[in-house]
């Protein structure tokens, strides 16, 4: 499935509810042993002690569409991938293979409308089969990507009349601009 086609579909509904505290969130990854990708087949889990990261990221709140969530790395498609690599300075992870970033496209209970990207490590593994591991979860309000202005594609600054809810995701941002998809 390419982007195109993702946008072109229009956001998935989703409900979101009243904040969740951390022990709720973790409560419900439990119920779920894994997610599988439609598109792609590939089979990935949220571990519950990832929780907290992913729910101290600023901007939209991941616990208000915490019951979506497997529904909607379901139907996300898989947009970069890039094999682990060692960055000078940064810490060696010698047991991850790959990295993958998976796109959707949701509106809220509230009407406005959202992308958000899973990125999941491949973790290596030593009888050969590999874990796919849900590693972030970012939300980014999708007027960031879809304004004509250079300005505003790349920096996340828009109109001052109009509102931006969450900070905008670099990654996405770059990978906007090499599909041209909203130029």
């Amino acid at each position: 499935m390419k982007v195109s086609v993702l946008i072109n579909r229009g956001p998935l509904i989703v409900d979101n509810n009243t904040h969740k505290e951390q022990k709720c969130v973790e409560a419900e990854i439990r119920q779920w042993s894994s997610i599988k990708n439609a598109y792609d087949s590939r089979i990935a889990v949220l571990p519950v002690n990832s929780v907290g990261k992913i729910l101290n990221h600023k901007g939209y709140d991941i616990s208000t569409i915490i019951n979506s969530i497997p529904f909607l790395y379901e139907t996300s498609i898989c947009i970069i991938s890039e094999p682990e690599s060692i960055i000078p300075g940064h810490k060696r992870h010698p047991n991850i293979a790959a990295y993958y970033h998976y796109l959707n496209y949701f509106k809220d209970s509230n009407g406005d409308e959202y992308f958000i990207r899973f990125t999941l490590f491949e973790e290596k593994s030593k009888k050969g089969k590999r874990k796919n591991i849900i590693h972030s979860i970012f939300v980014s309000d999708s007027n960031i990507y879809k304004k004509k202005t250079p300005d505003s594609n790349m920096t996340g600054i828009i109109a001052p009349d109009e509102r931006i809810k969450t900070p905008s995701d670099l990654k996405l941002q770059h990978f906007f601009l090499s599909v041209n998809i909203f130029t």
